[in-house]
């Protein structure tokens, strides 16, 4: 039976239940492999939607709203800086042109995305076009009425030339109506139609602040044009130049805007940029033809020639090169490539030609899901959000509202012409305030943090992530394969027999995946040691192995496993010790007794003693030619359980210390960061691994299914946890954990329990995830603060609040400039974290 379970607001990694399909433990994320996710939920779906004419956070808002109660949608969210909407829908319910329908409605236009396609430059580019077409003809047409109006008080003869040179009274006046009104209906529209929208559907914007202020400077103007009695002859002033500046310099301020998020988009771009659009498809008739990379398919067969980008995941059939893997693994120097390996698309062949033969294409490529996540990271919102979200729902009533008290209080209270004081207070109160701003400041910087770590090899599942990383002061590390190389080795064997010992062991586990069991098979297979198939083959997770061998029983795995048989090991005691002391893990192995090998009690062993070098016999010590293998034959005797099984001998096996662990811990350490590790190993063993690395915090002979206990442990004592595994046998503790960082290798980048996944195979990036995340998140708090004080000071000075006690008004032209800044300042502040620089080890 299949459960679907969703993540409840405000809940943590460890928290938040998650989509399991029975008899598998992987976890299936919902954004990550949204197919999974259908699976899993049976109905629902998800799909990115390209929004354009969004502005500022209100019109998030709207757009969000809108999706929202549309019937079959269980939700939305919507990013202003990326322009995308991500939908999780009903196919039955609810299709995606009602959705662009719907918001089409309210002033914006949808068209559907392809996931983990990427960004492309076409869309972005023509938009950045039409903007800057508008900018100029708007200060084309601007500059003129600025010089009319304000021109006379600086040069008096400037000021004669015009009367004398006017056709007319109020000729200029009319003028400038003229160019004030081109720059309304044509550059300016794009904030009156979704303004006036806005208001209609009773969730004023950005758009319906602007369209307000410069419309009532621009109908007030008018009116002082067209009917002057109407007002006294002091307050007889049209402000054609401020309705013409304004729109001039909030298009100004909103082109940089665009051009920032540009620069903000430009990692993802990169990656998009990596993906080929053509493929050299082989036939079987060995003809050559190019196809759009989108027809080819699982099975087929490509061509890739010298400086050509592979166009697909594959393996190579043909052909030996060198190819360039930068952009997956970081590394500099181009990788041999020859028949039978594996080759990622969007990587780059740099001499010989190469076969390859597809075995991922289209949204299932390694550099599509790399897309996908990242995409998937930028287009969330993280809780420190929630705050912005609250004050941009009432933000723009709440300004109008400002704005008409503000009128009111100047006309009633204000000195002579009231009128014209009141008018100019309020249009700067609505030109002033900047919901732009506090829309941008998270998820400009988390598009910027995500894009920069990719970069890096980082992957963010989610925008979340960043915050819960941020905020960890606990990393509890997986051993094996995470602290360690991964590829462990055979270092000592004692035994009476050590090949018949290595012939047995290594038969049970040939049928096994665990990296232990492999190194067995490994050390047999270098000895030219024939291997048999095993029977009745039985996995103990955490514990062992047994299985039937040439009719005999055999048992194979840990002192608890052969402890819990009933198995005296006592003899192997003091071996055991030493080679645990030097952090090499212990197997042990049990073969079942029969005739044919004789009574261990009377098989005629010498006892002998114990050395350094391991047992002796007869004075005599076994070592292997290459100097570091000790293989002694052990001389105690052994006690039988009735079940007829001995223990035969002990294998122990050693994993290399990553060059890098003990450095990666201090650098931790050194940011106040508490490390720990956890392992299955005896405590023992992990004791002197942990010594050499400098951990004090060690949880042993953990199984595999109880380090998510550990996690909850440190949990419930108050941490913040991050969880550093492999992702392959961690699935439990990578969900568990606040943020679960899994190291990826190669091809396997979209681990489904992790938060984070580190792209380059090595722990090193943990370092750098944590440096970024905080990096970003004090970014983003910045933001937020400017945002905020920006919008709390300004907004009051505006509406003339100084006015009384320092004489200080606030020209609504220098408002809008104001506006302006204030996005760009996010948007430059957010650009920094383009200097993040990765931890190297």
């Amino acid at each position: 039976m299949t459960k679907a379970e969703t993540k409840a607001p405000g809940q943590t990694n460890g928290e938040r239940a998650r989509g399991r399909i029975d008899g598998d433990s992987s976890v299936v994320p919902e954004p990550a492999v949204p197919e999974w996710a259908n699976e899993v939920t049976g109905s629902l779906q998800t799909i990115e939607l390209g929004i354009e004419g969004m502005t500022c956070a209100s019109c998030v808002s709207r757009v969000e709203k809108t999706l929202k109660r549309l019937p079959g949608i269980s939700d939305a969210t919507v990013n202003l800086t990326t322009e995308r909407a991500s939908v999780r829908y009903s196919p039955d319910a609810v299709g995606t042109d009602d959705m662009a329908s719907a918001i089409a409605a309210i002033g914006y236009q949808a068209h559907p995305l392809d996931a983990g396609s990427g960004v492309t430059d076409t869309t972005h580019d023509d938009a950045l076009a039409k903007m800057k077409r508008d900018v100029i003809l708007a200060f084309v047409l601007a500059i003129p009425v600025l010089v009319l109006s304000e021109g006379s008080a600086f040069s008096p003869a400037f000021s004669r030339a015009l009367t004398s040179a006017s056709p007319w009274d109020n000729f200029y006046s009319w003028v400038q109506f003229a160019l004030t009104t081109i720059i309304l209906v044509i550059p300016g529209r794009r904030f009156f139609r979704p303004g006036f929208l806005a208001y209609r559907h009773l969730s004023p914007d950005m758009n319906s602040l602007v369209s307000t202020g410069v419309g009532a400077a621009w109908l007030y103007s008018v009116i002082v044009l067209v009917a002057p009695s109407l007002f006294p002859s002091t307050a007889r002033q049209v402000y054609f130049d401020s309705a013409a500046v304004i729109v001039a310099l909030i298009l100004l301020g909103k082109y940089f805007e665009e051009l920032g998020k540009g620069r903000a988009s430009q990692a993802i771009r990169k990656l998009a940029g990596l993906q080929s659009k053509e493929a050299r498809l082989l036939h079987t008739d060995g003809t050559e033809e190019d196809v759009p990379v989108g027809s080819i398919h699982v099975g087929d067969h490509v061509s890739v020639r010298p400086g050509e980008r592979i166009p697909v995941d594959g393996i190579v059939i043909n052909g030996t090169s060198h190819v360039d893997e930068a952009m997956l693994t970081g590394e500099p120097l181009a990788v041999s490539k020859s028949p039978d390996d594996q080759v990622v698309g969007g990587t780059m062949n740099k001499e010989g030609r190469l076969v390859v033969e597809a075995t991922s294409v289209g949204a299932d490529t390694v550099l599509s899901q790399i897309i996908r996540l990242v995409e998937n990271a930028q287009t969330s919102k993280l809780p420190i959000q929630r705050l912005a979200d609250k004050v941009v729902a009432v933000f723009t009533p709440i300004v109008i509202g400002i704005a008409i008290v503000t009128f009111g209080v100047w006309w009633i209270f204000g000195p002579t012409p009231s009128i014209t004081t009141a008018v100019v207070s309020a249009v700067a109160v609505l030109v002033v305030a900047c919901p732009c701003a506090m829309g941008l400041a998270t998820p400009a910087a988390i598009m910027v943090g995500t894009g920069r770590s990719a970069e890096m090899g980082i992957l963010f599942r989610n925008g979340e992530a960043l915050e819960t990383l941020s905020k960890v002061d606990t990393v509890l590390f997986d051993k094996t394969g995470t602290l360690t190389e991964g590829r462990p080795s055979v270092t000592d064997i004692i035994a009476d027999d050590p090949d018949e010992l290595l012939e047995f062991a290594a038969s049970v586990e040939s049928a096994s995946e665990h990296p232990l069991a492999q190194a067995i098979v490994d050390e047999a297979t270098s000895r030219g040691i024939t291997i048999s198939s095993p029977d009745q083959f039985e996995s103990l997770s955490g514990m062992g192995a047994t299985a039937v061998v040439n009719g005999k029983r055999v048992r194979i795995g840990s002192l608890r496993y052969i402890t819990k048989e009933g198995v005296d090991t006592r003899q192997f005691e003091d071996q055991v010790n030493r080679l645990t002391a030097e952090g090499k893990t212990p197997v042990f192995v049990l073969v079942e007794k029969n005739a044919n090998r004789g009574d261990a009690t009377n098989s005629g062993v010498t006892e002998g003693g114990v050395t350094e070098g391991g047992v002796t016999e007869g004075g005599e010590t076994k070592s292997s030619a290459g100097g570091n293998m000790v293989e002694t034959r052990a001389g105690s005797r052994v006690s039988i359980p009735e079940r007829g099984e001995s223990v035969a001998g002990v294998i122990a096996i050693s994993d290399t210390v990553r060059p890098e662990s003990a450095r990666i811990v201090h650098d931790l350490t050194t940011r106040g960061i508490q490390v720990a590790m956890v392992t299955g190993d005896t405590r023992r063993t992990a004791n002197a691994v942990a010594q050499k690395l400098g951990i004090s915090d060690v949880h042993a002979e953990v199984l595999p299914e109880d380090k998510s206990a550990v996690v909850t442990q440190l949990q419930e004592t108050g941490h913040k946890i991050a969880f550093v595994g492999d992702g392959i046998n961690d699935a439990p503790a990578l969900a568990q954990a606040d943020t679960g960082i899994a190291i990826a290798s190669g091809t396997d980048i979209a681990i489904e329990a992790a938060d984070v996944a580190l792209a380059r195979g090595n722990i090193s990036g943990a370092v750098t995830a944590i440096d970024n995340a905080r990096g970003t998140l004090k970014i983003i708090k910045l933001n937020l603060f400017w945002a905020f004080i920006y919008n709390i000071v300004l907004i009051p000075v505006a509406a003339g609040a100084l006015a009384p006690s320092l004489g200080i008004h606030l020209n609504p032209m220098l408002a809008a400039a104001a506006m302006g800044l204030s996005s760009i300042f996010v948007l430059t502040n957010s650009l920094r974290l383009k200097r993040l620089q990765e931890v190297k080890y």
